[in-house]
């Protein structure tokens, strides 16, 4: 590396600790209770496989962070599904082992997603696979050799090779599995027949669960509401559509009733054949139901994590703690010392004890991450993604919306405000200002191209001016954006204003100060790695991607590379807290 000014001598004398923060959370994929099906066992989420115990959850090391789709016991041994398409068996914190993987559909082509796995219940060694597009598989030595399942779907329509669930057989029930868009098929001498008296053609089925104490009593969730089945899967009734139509999960608990999610409306229960009323709940969005012998079911959510709902269909608390799986977009600190503000993929956090626990602050939100926190004279500003600006209302306890102008330019990037008062914010849509707290958003496109992303910096001092990147390059502003002008074109991202220098990200690898000509490289990320930020601790250079950290002096080797970071908020102290993807905030110390 050539030309490293800013960095003087400083990685040479570096050291670094880092230490757990939270908040606790994440989107949870599927949950497996211990034998005595009330305590959940492991749970497995978008980044990465929890074990249960103590009251608390723990990372399972094998996994790291990576995506884990479902978890299933097989008999003495559990079953895993990570990422898209690798099965691991084992169990413990790293008894795991890879099964085969690179599976070839009917047509010969390599089976790149699973979307469902199922252990049969009277032998746990053979296990079944819905693919998304090959159609189903099944193993008879947990992963090691896999067939296809494909005599009877030749002449289906692509949609029956798209397998959203399946249910083992039992007793006198068959193998059954659910198709997105070609309805139900049974498993019966060697080949798939399709049934369902009563069901719609073309039917998007995107849930099937059995009756814990009756494998005859079975319940569906597709795209056209909630059924209910009496008879092992051959007739249908139909308990509720929903306002949309919709049910993505659905379970049945161990007194026989029926949970069913319907997204953008709430949880429903069924029992007697009934559908009762909806528990309201349109913000949320589940993504597994297990049953527990306790009464009721855990839900794994959407980004906040696993919840406990009772047998009417209500909240009955969180179940979070240790659950560390969260991605955190925004840090900042708060008005007291020691406290903190952070945003995750769906809401706010604050902490009262430097980052050690954290309280949701999401009253007043809809859904949508928060990509960047703004403080202004203590009071706070939060950008969301896709849905605009907010502002903490202290008194009330809420976020309120001030997004009055901004139309469809709603995914806020960049939140600044300049020397004279005004307020500016980076979006997808162009570059807006308000001059007042109420968030009466104007756009000043004069002198700017069309860019999906920018990211904004103001100069500090009464004449200070405002600087713009993306994609279509660098651009300042000496008039409050009523005027704009092009200093460089290339691709660049974010931009920051530091002790009189501007820095730069540039084409999502490279970090450079900007010289008024081509800019002085500091730092470039590995390939296949993403500058993602980057802080100044003293004269140090510290850079955010995502694979980890970095020390701007050091390319071959990341301060801590757990999982990527998408933000740094560096306090002035020599601590850093880092938002990361599937970790939570890390607190670290940089001496």
């Amino acid at each position: 590396m050539a030309l490293r000014t800013a960095l003087a001598l400083a990685g040479a004398l570096l050291t670094f600790s880092v230490s757990f923060a939270g908040p606790f959370g994440g989107s949870v994929n599927s949950i497996l209770l211990d034998k005595d099906e009330v305590t959940p066992l492991y749970a497995a989420t978008e980044r990465g496989l929890f074990s249960f115990g103590g009251g608390k959850w723990s990372r399972v090391p094998a996994f790291g962070v990576n995506r884990v789709r479902s978890v299933q016991r097989a008999g003495k041994a559990f079953v895993a599904l990570k990422s898209l398409g690798d099965l691991y068996v084992g169990g413990g914190e790293d008894k795991w082992r890879p099964s085969r993987t690179g599976l070839e559909g009917a047509t010969g082509h390599l089976v790149d997603e699973m979307n469902t796995i199922t252990v049969d219940a009277s032998n746990p060694k053979r296990i079944y696979m819905g693919s998304a597009g090959k159609g189903p598989f099944v193993t008879p030595n947990q992963g090691r050799d896999w067939d296809i399942l494909w005599t009877g779907l030749e002449e289906r329509p692509p949609a029956a090779g798209q397998v959203r669930a399946i249910l083992s057989p039992r007793e006198q029930r068959p193998l059954i599995m659910g198709t997105e868009g070609d309805g139900l098929f049974y498993w019966r001498d060697k080949s798939w027949r399709s049934f369902g008296e009563g069901l719609p053609q073309n039917l998007r089925v995107m849930s099937l669960a059995e009756d814990p104490g009756n494998p005859d009593h079975l319940a569906m969730g597709t795209g056209e509401g909630l059924w209910e089945s009496a008879d092992g899967a051959k007739s249908w009734k139909l308990l509720r559509k929903g306002e949309f139509k919709h049910v993505n999960v659905v379970s049945i608990g161990y007194d026989g009733a029926i949970l069913g999610f319907f997204p953008g409306e709430g949880f429903v229960v069924a029992r007697g054949g009934k559908a009762g009323k909806i528990q309201k709940d349109q913000h949320r969005y589940v993504l597994t139901l297990t049953p527990h012998k306790g009464g009721g079911w855990y839900a794994g959510l959407r980004d906040d994590g696993i919840v406990k709902i009772d047998a009417e269909g209500q909240d009955a608390g969180f179940l979070n703690e240790g659950l560390l799986a969260t991605q955190i977009y925004s840090i900042h600190t708060g008005k007291e010392p020691g406290t903190f503000w952070c945003g995750d993929a769906n809401g706010m956090f604050f902490s009262r004890d430097k980052g050690v626990t954290w309280e949701p602050r999401d009253s007043g939100l809809v859904v949508g991450a928060s990509n960047v926190i703004l403080e202004d004279g203590g009071e706070y500003f939060m950008g969301s993604h896709g849905l605009g600006v907010y502002l903490w209302d202290e008194a009330a306890g809420k976020w309120l919306e001030r997004i009055l102008g901004l139309g469809t330019s709603n995914t806020i990037y960049s939140f600044v405000k300049d020397p004279k008062g005004r307020f500016f914010v980076g979006t997808e849509g162009g570059i807006l200002r308000s001059d007042d707290r109420a968030g009466n958003w104007v756009k000043k496109p004069e002198g700017l191209p069309a860019s999906n992303k920018w990211f904004l910096a103001a100069e500090p001092g009464e004449n200070g001016g405002l600087w713009a990147a993306s994609s279509a390059g660098l651009y300042y502003t000496s008039d409050g954006g009523d005027s704009w002008k092009s200093v460089k074109s290339g691709d660049l991202g974010r931009v920051k204003h530091i002790d009189g220098k501007l820095y730069l990200s540039r084409a999502a690898r490279e970090v450079i100060e900007w010289d008024g000509r081509e800019g002085i490289l500091l730092f470039t990320a590995p390939q296949n790695d993403y500058v993602n930020d980057f802080v100044f601790v003293g004269k140090t250079l510290i850079v955010a991607t995502s694979k980890g950290l970095w020390d701007g002096e050091n390319e071959k080797k990341p301060l801590w590379g757990e999982a990527g970071v998408f933000t740094l908020y560096e306090t002035g102290d020599g601590r850093i807290y880092a938002g990361t993807d599937g970790m939570g905030v890390k607190s670290l110390r940089i001496r």
